[in-house]
């Protein structure tokens, strides 16, 4: 028996099929369409044409990279309204579907497969358009009354930001839009590509040093804030932005040296995902097989 498992990003939407073991038979990748409706046309076809070859298992498992609510769903990147996924393809396909946000199925993937295995306190930790923190606590997910914990995006932190009338957000000050952002109001550029900044960084470019010391100078707060606050066996840095954190790490590492506790100081993990875009898939396969 396999598993029909989705993952739908702010900007890839990938659909796969897992074994009992954590084997990834089959990926597909699509552009996420900005329309719920289209989304779940995807999901529908996908299902029934692999259905053809495999054997899934009656329930459909979904990520997304948002909140999600009791049969509703809230994807900022998409649309700033809810839409009741689950019903949705019920209709269609009259199987279950359960749904679980990134941070979650992300956290859940690295305690199953990845480098948080046999670790009691994980805390996947992904960066990239949004920021935000999967914990793991004795096996268990943490989700919080309202379902949202780890928000890490709405913290407030620095000046206001250039982009916004509220106080500095983490979200506003280290995602990949924000990097982008920063460095073309500083330069006076148009680039369109995060990924430039990275690029120009280093061929040191003085704009995008600026930049990237200053995300990382950030990212050391908030690191040394999170292992102060759960003393984690380990802290998994994920999405397009956490998984460069070689490159903020010499930034980073003066501010964890200054505020981490003492006892903590000299003993800590912090590491990036070797799972990467898999983690959200294999959390949501580990998530229906523990069901």
């Amino acid at each position: 028996m396999s598993f029909f498992v989705v993952d739908i990003g702010g900007t890839n939407l990938r659909i796969a099929v897992v074994d009992s073991s954590g084997n990834i038979l089959k990926k597909e990748r699509f552009n996420t369409p900005k329309d719920f409706i289209e989304i779940g046309k995807i999901i529908e076809e996908s299902y029934k044409n692999l259905s053809k070859d495999y054997s899934l298992n009656e329930v459909i498992g979904i990520s997304v990279a948002g909140a999600v609510f009791k049969d509703e769903i809230w994807l900022p990147n998409i649309s700033e309204e809810k839409f009741p996924l689950m019903s949705f393809l019920y209709e269609k396909l009259r199987i279950p579907v359960k749904i679980l946000d990134d941070r979650v199925s992300g956290a859940l993937g690295e305690f199953w497969r990845g480098k948080g295995r046999n670790k009691d306190i994980l805390l996947y930790f992904i960066i990239g358009k949004g920021v935000g923190l999967g914990i793991i606590i004795n096996g268990k997910t943490l989700h919080g009354k309202n379902g949202v914990p780890g928000s890490l995006g709405w913290i407030p932190i620095g000046r206001r930001n250039y982009f916004s009338s509220k106080v500095g957000t983490l979200e506003s000050q280290i995602s990949g839009p924000s990097i982008l952002r920063e460095y073309n109001r500083i330069s006076g550029r148009n680039l369109e590509k995060t990924e430039k900044v990275f690029e120009l960084f280093a061929r040191e470019d003085k704009y995008a040093i600026e930049v990237i010391s200053k995300v990382g100078k950030i990212l050391g707060k908030t690191l040394s804030s999170l292992l102060n606050i759960f003393d984690p066996d380990i802290i998994i840095l994920s999405g397009s932005i956490g998984l460069k954190w070689e490159t903020f790490k010499p930034f980073a590492s003066p501010f964890l040296n200054l505020y981490l506790s003492p006892i903590i100081k000299n003993n800590f993990e912090i590491t990036t995902s070797d799972l990467r875009e898999d983690a959200q898939i294999l959390g949501v396969a580990y998530n229906l097989l523990e069901k």
